[in-house]
């Protein structure tokens, strides 16, 4: 309910015929066929972005942004998701905004651990609560080279919500410049939950055309009751016209995974783009297949 008030009224402000005065249409559908269990085709991405923006003078913008998608037809619940819906302020003094919003794990390199289509995301994932952050106001501000996010979530609840139920506070710290970019952030979450802090610690490296990316993160993992530690290497690189992307997460776990993920993809024109993904698991417990995917997608 809480997420549809913010959607609701981030849309009546971009419906107002004054009150936003540049508004930009976006997103991705993407059909992904995978051999895991059985000969699967999938659409896994469909999304729609949707942002807006107004120069209220003095240096100050008003900003909103609304982001829709669509749950992959796998899931036990389908339709629509509200992963972002916001509104802010920006200026001089850095920017504040309120709503459903992301964290600042990309600071700490957690960009290069999400780009893959399947078992994405691993290494951070011990490192930052899953999902966006819920009822947040989050203060960002970038002097120079370096970048400061400050964030609180206002759940109010210990039996459901997202992240996490619950009050919760994040703090990043972020350095970029000549290729390379250093960060953390650290998640401390509502007291009455019993878990320690979450934290992301790593950035990446250009050298020349290839990039590469470190992480490691550490926290307790919801209903496992013990401390996870995640590391993941990543790389990208140009080749043969597309990207080629590769990483390796250790992740220390109820179940002590290990993910490796290979990943080619290449644009067909200005907007559509396909790829191939093979990602394995080597799992201590259980012996999950291996996956082998090809994708096909367009952005609008």
């Amino acid at each position: 309910m809480k997420k549809l008030v913010i959607a609701s009224a981030v849309a009546a402000i971009m419906a107002s015929g004054t009150a936003m005065a540049d508004t930009t249409f976006g997103g991705n559908a993407r059909l992904q066929l995978k051999n895991q269990d059985e000969l699967d085709l999938d659409s896994t991405k469909l999304t729609i972005d949707i942002k807006s923006s107004e120069d209220l003078g003095n240096g100050m913008t008003a900003i909103a942004r609304i982001e829709l998608e669509h749950d992959d037809a796998d899931e036990k619940q389908s339709g629509w998701d509200n992963d972002l819906s916001y509104v802010g302020l920006k200026g001089g003094f850095g920017q504040v905004t309120l709503g459903v919003q992301d964290d600042a794990a990309g600071l700490a390199g957690c960009g290069m651990d999400d780009q893959y289509i399947y078992n994405t995301g691993k290494a951070c994932g011990a490192g930052a609560f899953n999902g966006p952050l819920d009822n947040a106001v989050v203060y960002a501000n970038t002097l120079g080279a370096m970048t400061l996010v400050l964030g609180a979530t206002f759940d109010g609840s210990k039996t459901g919500g997202n992240p996490a139920p619950g009050d919760h506070t994040v703090v990043a710290l972020g350095y970029g410049g000549d290729g390379f970019n250093l960060g953390v952030q650290v998640t401390s979450p509502d007291g009455d939950l019993n878990l320690e802090d979450q934290m992301i610690i790593g950035g990446d490296i250009a050298l020349g055309d290839v990039t590469l990316g470190l992480i490691i993160a550490d926290g307790t993992g919801f209903g496992a009751g013990d401390t996870e530690t995640s590391t993941g290497i990543n790389v990208k690189m140009p080749l043969g016209g597309g990207t080629f992307k590769a990483g390796i997460s250790d992740t220390d776990d109820l179940n002590g995974s290990t993910y490796t993920n290979l990943q080619y993809e290449d644009k067909l024109g200005k907007t559509a783009y396909w790829g191939v993904q093979y990602s394995a698991e080597d799992n201590d417990v259980t012996d999950p297949d291996d996956i082998l995917a090809l994708f096909l997608g367009k952005k609008f």
